[in-house]
């Protein structure tokens, strides 16, 4: 048998690093090292999907024992009536149906209530063992069922008290009665395991059945969980009406389903079943991860407070926190250097394309005018000083002064020759060159 089975109180505690050995990280595993945990005890009131060999972990929803009644808690929006009293404990302040353990508690004064309910993974193993303290399937349902109101009860008073008005008085929800109902059909002290011992023994005894498996001692067909049958018969007592549709005459006719379409839904009821079976819930949750002890639960004098349980997740939770947050400070740091870096390398670029380009004064053709690059160099015709010295209005670099230097002097010499009154025309024809030029038609034909 799977230990813990659905439905037992057991004894536990928190296991710190395998809650947090997602996180490959030394601090963390260092922090979960020094967090210290203590035992409680708790009944796995809800298994999610379908329960793996080990070393899976099973992913479940436990409900701690409280010894002593809650207080009111306005702050957290939480009342001292929600809570659920466990057998042999009968004292609540509304009556409310005790939750029926198979062999009472060693405590007399216990409850469940919906705060120290918590969905965590289960280090589950297998042993022999059977529970001497379980609830039938039909009693996890009923008691799911009260919580669940309790927690919507609680949604309803924050809103109500957000917005200011006073909360409606508290009553339970239709599939609470059901679900009620339909686990005081069932009241006995017979543990639930013993009877499916029963059961499976009144099998073997009878008839051959082959889809009986002797040996496993369960059925090869597809059943439901009689978990989930709880669940589904209490639903169908708070809907007694079900699924029909009324024809013009006013008979009612059950939904009909054509051949094709029943084929279509076997098929994908099968691959449904499929999945679910194959479906390992545990990989795709960060729950905290709790180690099951014992079925022993008279260890304790008393029931530990559950609320040094659920310190204890806040913890894990706090680690998770500071290690998210010192990953996004470094992430901000290594962004922040980056930008740094490629800022710097973008002004190098920068500076080599500057000292590179040629200076805003050169047009094609190399030649600088001297007027708009170097006002006041030039000296007029009438003066025959040499320019005075001034600095350059642009920066130019080193490279380019001699260049510079150079330009000027040739542009100035060039100047002075063209405004002297005694230059003549320069020319580059020769004689010769002249004489054919005028001998020629072109010549003659301009001239006359």
């Amino acid at each position: 048998m799977s230990f813990p089975s659905g439905g037992s109180y057991f004894t536990f505690r928190l296991d710190p690093i395998a809650s947090l050995e997602d996180i490959d990280d030394e601090q963390v595993a260092a922090a979960a090292r020094r967090l210290l945990s203590r035992e409680y005890v708790a009944c796995v009131t809800n298994t999610i999907g379908v329960p793996h060999m080990p070393p899976a972990l099973n992913v479940a929803v436990i409900d701690l024992v409280q010894r002593g009644m809650p207080t009111n808690a306005p702050d957290n929006h939480f009342e001292a009536r929600m809570c659920v009293p466990i057998r042999p404990n009968t004292q609540h302040p509304e009556g409310r149906r005790v939750v029926h353990c198979c062999h009472p508690l060693p405590w007399n004064d216990c409850y469940h209530n919906a705060l120290h309910r918590t969905r965590v993974r289960i280090r589950s193993d297998i042993r022999d063992l059977d529970p001497p303290h379980s609830l039938s399937p039909n009693e996890r349902v009923a008691l799911r069922q009260v919580l669940n109101d309790d927690v919507q009860r609680r949604e309803l008073l924050r809103a109500c008290t957000e917005a200011g008005i006073e909360a409606p008085p508290a009553r339970p929800s239709k599939n609470t009665i059901a679900a009620i109902e339909l686990a005081d059909e069932e009241l006995t002290d017979v543990p639930y395991w013993e009877r499916r011992a029963a059961e499976q023994a009144r099998l073997l005894a009878g008839p051959a059945d082959e889809d009986f498996d002797s040996e496993s001692g369960s059925s090869d067909q597809s059943e439901t969980s009689e978990e989930t049958v709880s669940e589904v018969s209490a639903a169908t007592r708070a809907d007694a009406l079900g699924p029909a549709v009324a024809d013009s005459e006013g008979v009612v006719a059950q939904q009909q389903t054509a051949p094709g379409e029943q084929a279509d839904n076997i098929v994908d009821l099968e691959n449904l079943i499929l999945s679910a079976l194959t479906h390992r819930a545990d990989l795709d949750e960060f729950s905290p991860v709790i180690e099951p002890l014992s079925y022993d639960i008279s260890v304790f004098h008393s029931p530990p407070s559950p609320s040094g349980f659920m310190e204890e997740i806040g913890m894990i939770k706090g680690i998770r926190r500071d290690y998210e947050r010192r990953i996004h400070r470094l992430k901000k740091e290594v962004q922040r250097r980056d930008e740094e870096y490629i800022s710097s390398v973008q002004g190098r670029q920068n500076d080599a394309i500057g000292s590179t380009e040629e200076p805003q004064g050169l047009i094609a053709g190399g030649r600088l005018p001297i007027g708009d690059i170097f006002p006041g160099d030039v000296p007029s015709p009438e003066s025959g000083s040499r320019p005075a010295s001034h600095k350059c209005k642009g920066k130019l670099s080193a490279r380019f002064k001699p260049l510079v230097k150079t330009l000027k002097t040739r542009l100035l010499h060039l100047r002075r020759r063209l405004m002297s009154p005694l230059s003549s025309p320069v020319s580059k024809a020769t004689p010769r060159k002249l004489r054919v030029l005028k001998a020629s038609s072109a010549w003659r034909r301009w001239k006359s």
